[in-house]
């Protein structure tokens, strides 16, 4: 299955036809899908692809950027992808698509969840 074209209804969210389409990937290139609900996102500085590997989202509260995560949350590429992500309260994403890319995520969990049990240093 081939990547989707975005699309947008008449108040600029994303169309029907597109999420679905999100949600219906095979998962083939979770790099490509994240790359392109990126190219999709509104507010496009608060969707980044730091480095390779690592792509960082944060919905600023617009439902319609909520609708691109959770559409891929629900598509092949999305469960490939949630082995190696994080999320924070308010929006904040985080997916990896490499090993080491999943290896620095790990360190960070490591770290906040060092931070929140006692304290950092």
């Amino acid at each position: 299955m081939n990547l989707p074209e975005p699309s947008f209804d008449k108040e600029g969210y994303p169309s029907e036809e597109f999420l679905q389409s999100i949600e219906n990937y095979d998962g083939r290139d979770v790099e490509g899908m994240l790359a392109l609900i990126q190219e999709a996102w509104r507010m496009d500085d608060w969707a980044l692809h730091p480095r390779p590997g690592i792509y960082v989202f944060a919905t600023g509260g617009w439902s319609g950027n909520e609708d691109l995560i959770n559409a891929f949350n629900k598509s092949m590429a999305g469960l490939i992808a949630n082995c190696h992500s994080i999320q924070f309260v308010g929006g904040f994403y985080c997916f990896t698509t490499t090993p080491e890319a999943q290896k620095e995520l790990e360190d960070i969990q490591d770290y906040v969840r060092d931070w929140a049990v006692k304290g950092v240093e």
